[in-house]
């Protein structure tokens, strides 16, 4: 297998997290491309040219990080990170608020990057609302901290921030998440993936 990634994702993080999880490191090749630069083997594999894009043993090719995290947790080892029956939607609501807070921090990002005079003024203050929001919503559920694939997002996301957007200061009034991220932030695959 073949991960198309780029190192400074937080969805690639999120798959490089689940591999390690799952005892799959060495049976995946890392392939560092930039998206942006249309890549031929990113875009042969993935028209759109997102990362990540796991391309599998058989040459078909899984693109969006939530279908790859949950073809990773079916085929690896270990803990299912995704839990069978009712208990799989909190897990998979989870991984879509931090999904949804990861993708306005790139729009942030993007944002930041266009020429000054080109920016909007308007959109970067609704996005940080809407991250602002999204950070309340998930303190007021109080302490979680288990290992599963929605508090795996949790901590990429946090530290997306941290790392693109630290005005945003997600640990102050904010208890539970703090603690929520200490609970899982010092496992060996998020430390060994978290963005410098």
């Amino acid at each position: 297998m073949q991960l198309i990634y780029s190192p400074l994702s937080p969805f690639a993080r999120k798959v490089r997290v689940v591999l390690a999880e799952k005892g799959m490191e060495d049976r995946v090749e890392m392939v560092a491309a930039n998206p942006w630069e249309d890549p031929e083997s990113l875009t042969r594999a993935n028209p759109i040219s997102q990362v990540p894009t796991l391309i599998l043993d058989d040459g078909s090719a899984l693109h969006d990080s939530p279908i790859i995290c949950a073809w990773l947790d079916a085929h690896g080892d270990g803990q299912r990170l995704i839990p069978d029956g009712e208990a799989q939607w909190a897990v998979r609501r989870l991984e879509a608020v931090c999904d949804a807070i990861m993708e306005t921090g790139v729009k942030l990002r993007q944002e930041e990057m266009r020429p000054e005079g080109e920016r909007s003024s308007t959109h970067p203050v609704r996005w940080a609302r809407t991250i602002r929001r999204a950070f309340d919503d998930l303190e007021a559920e109080g302490p979680g901290g288990d290992l599963n694939l929605g508090e795996i997002a949790l901590v990429c996301a946090l530290e997306y921030i941290d790392f693109r957007a630290p005005y945003l200061n997600w640990r102050e009034g904010r208890p539970n998440l703090v603690a929520r991220h200490g609970a899982l932030a010092s496992r060996p695959s998020l430390r060994a993936t978290a963005p410098a």
